[in-house]
């Protein structure tokens, strides 16, 4: 079973003014203390081209289609939670749009969870508030976010295998992408959904 990450469909859109953010946060080291950061999304589109996936700023949003075709797959370490669909000011159907109107959309909420080296991101200290450790990206995580995955001198995303639930989407420790499995990868490309990239990660 292979996995990706860094998981990258078109952007559409941008966040909107009725998105509500999780504000709780450790007093001691300003950690989000949620594990998702939106409350309640809102997304304005600027055009559609019949995307089913797309990205806003740290979240993923899949169509009433696609979310559908992911639960009928039983995929595992995802959830879903509705968002409100906005068109912005010029906004314009695109000509491969499937319908006359937006679908309605949701947010993928990864609740998949696993554990790997640290590789892209370094662990700090621990919070003695919240018991949670600071990140800082490495020089492999720079090195990964701006190169291509063909770079031999780039080290993949890693996972160790004895710690992976089978969820088909997870996220890690740190604060980087989190990552799906080629289960999840093959139900997007037979549902034909479009424009997305992904890196190949590694098991050890």
């Amino acid at each position: 079973m292979k996995i990706y990450t860094s998981l990258f469909p078109p952007i559409k859109g941008e966040i909107g003014p009725k998105t509500e953010v999780n504000e709780s946060k450790c007093k001691t080291c300003n950690s989000l203390l949620e594990s998702n950061f939106y409350k309640k999304i809102e997304y304005v589109f600027d055009d559609w081209n019949g995307e089913d996936l797309v990205k806003g700023i740290g979240c993923y949003l899949v169509s009433d289609r696609l979310k559908r075709i992911l639960e009928d797959k039983k995929l595992k370490g995802i959830s879903f939670k509705e968002i409100i669909v906005t068109k912005g000011d010029y906004f314009k159907f695109k000509s491969k749009a499937y319908q006359e109107e937006i679908p309605s959309f949701f947010e993928i909420v990864i609740v998949g969870t696993s554990k790997g080296p640290d590789t892209w991101f370094k662990k700090g200290d621990i919070c003695n508030e919240c018991n949670k450790p600071s990140w800082a990206i490495s020089t492999e995580g720079i090195k990964a976010m701006v190169k291509s995955q063909d770079n031999q001198d780039v080290i993949p995303r890693q996972v160790y295998r004895d710690s992976w639930n089978n969820e088909d989407a997870f996220k890690l420790e740190d604060p980087a992408d989190p990552i799906f499995t080629e289960n999840f990868i093959n139900v997007l490309k037979e549902s034909k959904v479009k424009d997305v990239t992904y890196k190949e990660a590694q098991w050890v």
